[in-house]
C-alpha cells in the first residue's frame, strides 16, 4: 500500500466563488490540470485546503469532486484530524471511506501532548479502522514536535500506519526516522524547500504545496533525481527556490492561490481569516512566474 504514496502527493487547495462558496467546477478544473501534469496522488482536506474553515457537507462534496474527477487514475488520500483523539476517532469510524485509499491525520495542535500521549493518539485512530493512515508533524503549526522515537515506535508498533509526512526541516530527524523505522514505513517531506533533500537521504517523496501550480516541474524534478540525473533535478530545485519563499511568505495558501490566480487557473479567493496576498508579494509573484516562463526549467 506505501509504495502508492511515492512520488508527488498535491496538497490540494479548495477554490472559492466571488461569493465565497466552494467553487466545484474549479475544483474539478484543478484536479484535471493536476493528473495531466503527471503527479501521483492527491490529498484533499489539509491545510492547504482551508479544511478548517468547511462544513461537513462540503467537505463530502469537495471528497466526491476529486474522486469523481480522478476516476481512479491516481490515489487519494483524505485529512482527517485534530487535537481532540475522541472526536478524530469518531469522524474515522463514521467516514465513507469508498475510493478512498488512506488518511492523513495530523498531529495533535495547540494542546501540545507530551510524546507518549502523541503515540497513544495514533494508536487509538488506528484500532478503529483498517484503512492505512499516514501521521504528519509540522511542528511549525501544531506548536509540538514529533520526535524521531516517537515516529520510530509508531512505525514499529502501529502496522497500518504506513508513512509520515515531515515538515520539520531538521534534515537528523529525517536521517534517523530513514535509519530505524519499519521497513516498510515511508517518509515524504511535507515541505516544498525540502524535497531534495529528504530524496537525498531516502524519503519517498512529497506531499506538495507547490505542485497545485508547478505539477510538472516538481514531478520532473523526483524523477530526475531518482534516475541519477541529479544536475537536472537540482536546477529546477534552484529555479523554484524564489517562488516556493514567495507562496509562504503570507502565509498559506494564500500564496499558492495567488500564484493559480496569476496561472489562470483559479481565482485567489480564501475564507477569513485567510485573505490574499498584499499587492507587493502578487506583483513578486507575476515577476518569479514570467521570469521562469521567459527562462524554461
Amino acid at each position: 500500500m506505501s509504495s502508492k504514496f511515492h512520488g508527488t502527493g498535491v496538497a490540494i487547495a479548495t477554490p472559492y466563488t466571488d461569493d465565497n462558496k466552494v467553487d466545484l467546477n474549479g475544483l474539478e478544473n484543478l484536479t484535471k490540470h493536476l493528473i495531466s501534469n503527471g503527479v501521483d496522488y492527491i490529498v484533499p482536506l489539509g491545510t492547504t485546503g482551508e479544511t478548517y474553515s468547511l462544513t461537513k457537507e462540503e467537505k463530502q462534496d469537495i471528497v466526491k469532486v476529486i474522486l469523481d474527477t480522478a476516476n481512479g487514475a491516481v490515489p487519494i488520500m483524505v485529512g482527517i484530524g485534530g487535537n481532540s483523539t475522541h472526536s478524530v476517532a469518531k469522524d474515522i469510524e463514521n467516514y465513507d471511506f469508498t475510493g478512498i485509499d488512506a488518511f492523513l491525520s495530523i498531529c495533535p495542535y495547540y494542546n501540545k501532548p507530551r510524546q507518549e500521549g502523541i503515540f497513544l493518539h495514533y494508536q487509538a485512530l488506528a484500532s478503529v479502522t483498517d484503512i492505512p493512515m499516514m501521521i504528519y508533524n509540522v511542528p511549525s503549526r501544531t506548536g509540538v514536535n514529533m520526535e524521531r522515537e516517537t515516529t520510530i515506535k509508531i512505525s514499529k508498533e502501529i502496522p497500518s500506519v504506513i508513512g509520515i509526512k515531515e515538515a520539520n526541516p531538521d534534515g537528523s530527524q529525517c536521517a534517523a526516522i530513514l535509519k530505524y523505522k519499519r521497513e516498510d514505513f515511508i517518509v515524504v517531506s511535507g515541505d516544498d524547500h525540502m524535497i531534495l533533500p529528504f530524496l537525498s537521504m531516502g524519503a519517498a517523496g512529497v506531499i506538495s504545496v507547490l505542485s497545485n501550480a508547478f505539477p510538472a516541474e516538481v514531478v520532473e524534478m523526483q524523477k530526475s533525481f531518482l534516475a541519477g540525473n541529479v544536475e537536472r533535478a537540482r536546477h529546477i530545485c534552484i529555479s523554484l527556490m524564489h517562488i516556493t519563499d514567495l507562496l509562504f511568505r503570507e502565509g498559506s495558501p494564500s500564496g499558492i492561490k495567488a500564484c493559480l490566480n496569476i496561472l489562470g487557473i483559479m481565482p485567489d479567493n480564501s475564507r477569513l481569516p485567510m485573505i490574499p496576498v498584499t499587492l507587493e508579494t502578487y506583483k513578486a509573484l507575476e515577476a518569479e512566474i514570467e521570469l521562469l516562463k521567459q527562462s524554461g526549467i
